[in-house]
């Protein structure tokens, strides 16, 4: 397979424009073209594409390149994007503003959501619109309905007055959302004033939360289980060593990743019963854990280790063994994952590194097939190569680098006086 994998990838890049001189505002730039996120059933594409100075969310068929629709992002600084069914697009965004009751600007993070049969976009939750007013993150959604048409999102919630049912003012809380109406928000499970997180299960029902209180540096997870909040997970530190940041398949664990005792980032799982934690389950000696795969609804499928190039590790060892044989069949490029139908018949890959700037590609059928460039105007006769490279340090310390030389320096033994390097510490 690995064979077939090259080939593809070797047919797709053949045309490459010649080697002409580029501004250097071009490589200073950010992408033309971003947020790549694919439909459910693999049949269409979403993006964000910068034209004439304006940021856009285009959606296009991938079989016939026509464009379906689209919206202008004026005013909507998008960080995340991702299709919650072949329609409807969630897109999460940031921005560094001026707050209601913040004295000075803050980031602020807020959902909105575009509809490709209206061409509608709207924001998801507002603060003043059924929530507290004084927050500045109202874009976090925890899971959906089966039905797609409510989302769970955890905000700070407030009764008549501005103080709830504690009279301690607004507390954060875990509520319901239409994904299709302008509606008020209604409070699905009211929280705590030390809430940082809520876990549910896949009918949006509560399975735990996580507290930590600042004040008395005291680190929580609690279980609902009966009816009744069950303390599984406690520890008094003034930060948090333990990430909680998904769930098993069967729900029935949370995973976890913490410092283990290689020093490194390693992954665990977490009872849901009892606060029995697991022995590592993803960790290697060379790399930390450095994030968790998961769906939409915080199902965790592998994880992603650190590194100069993207390596990956999934329940599924087919999966593993795949992804292992499409970085093998070109050891100078990095491929990371992007995003995946559910059946993972269809995979968006952006491969970079060697003489690639950044290109988005489908896998389908053992093959690639050439979506968009992230940089148009930085085409591969202008990239120089990259190599990988361990410099040893005057302490023993091996210090990984990548060098990017020259062209015409390539195989030739002379001092790549115009390389630079980047050091990476884990």
């Amino acid at each position: 397979m690995r064979y077939l994998l090259l080939l593809s990838v070797l047919l797709t890049f053949t045309s490459i424009a010649e080697e002409s001189l580029v501004p250097l505002e071009v490589y200073a730039n950010n992408p033309t073209i971003s947020l790549m996120t694919m439909s459910p059933d693999g049949t269409r594409i979403a993006y964000s594409s910068i034209q004439n100075d304006r940021k856009i969310l285009v959606i296009k068929d991938i079989a016939t390149g026509n464009t379906l629709g689209g919206v202008v992002l004026d005013g909507i600084n998008a960080q995340e994007a991702y299709f919650i069914d072949n329609f409807r697009i969630i897109m999460r965004a940031f921005e560094y503003k001026k707050v209601i009751g913040f004295r000075d600007r803050t980031n602020y993070s807020a959902a909105f959501i575009y509809d490709l049969n209206s061409k509608e976009t709207r924001q998801i939750l507002i603060p003043g619109h059924g929530i507290y007013t004084g927050q500045t993150n109202v874009g976090r959604i925890v899971g959906l309905s089966p039905d797609k048409k409510t989302a769970y999102m955890p905000a700070y919630y407030s009764e008549i007055g501005g103080t709830s049912r504690f009279g301690e003012g607004p507390v954060y809380t875990l509520m319901k959302v239409s994904l299709e109406s302008k509606r008020k928000p209604r409070k699905l499970r009211i929280g705590t004033h030390d809430a940082i997180d809520f876990f549910i299960d896949e009918n949006g029902e509560p399975l735990a939360r996580e507290r930590y209180n600042q004040k008395d540096a005291q680190h929580k997870v609690q279980s609902y289980i009966d009816g009744k909040w069950i303390e599984i997970f406690s520890e008094n530190t003034p930060f948090i060593h333990h990430s909680f940041v998904g769930l098993t398949p069967d729900r029935k664990s949370l995973v976890m990743t913490m410092t283990g005792d290689n020093g490194r980032r390693q992954y665990f799982t977490m009872s849901l019963k009892d606060g029995t934690v697991s022995e590592p389950i993803f960790s290697r000696d060379d790399a930390d854990v450095e994030s968790v795969l998961k769906d939409i609804q915080r199902v965790v499928y592998g994880v992603k280790y650190s590194g100069f190039k993207s390596s990956y590790a999934f329940f599924d060892n087919k999966l593993t063994k795949t992804f292992a044989a499409i970085q093998n069949a070109l050891p100078e490029n990095n491929f990371t994952m992007i995003d995946h139908t559910p059946d993972w018949k269809n995979i968006i890959f952006k491969i970079e590194g060697g003489e690639q700037g950044g290109e988005y590609l489908t896998f389908a059928n053992n093959g690639f097939s050439f979506l968009a460039s992230s940089r148009p105007d930085v085409s591969a006769a202008i990239v120089n190569p990259v190599k990988e490279y361990t410099y040893n340090a005057r302490d023993g310390m091996k210090i990984p680098t990548l060098l990017t030389y020259p062209k015409a320096s390539l195989g030739k033994k002379q001092k790549a006086s115009c390389c630079c390097y980047a050091s990476w510490w884990t």
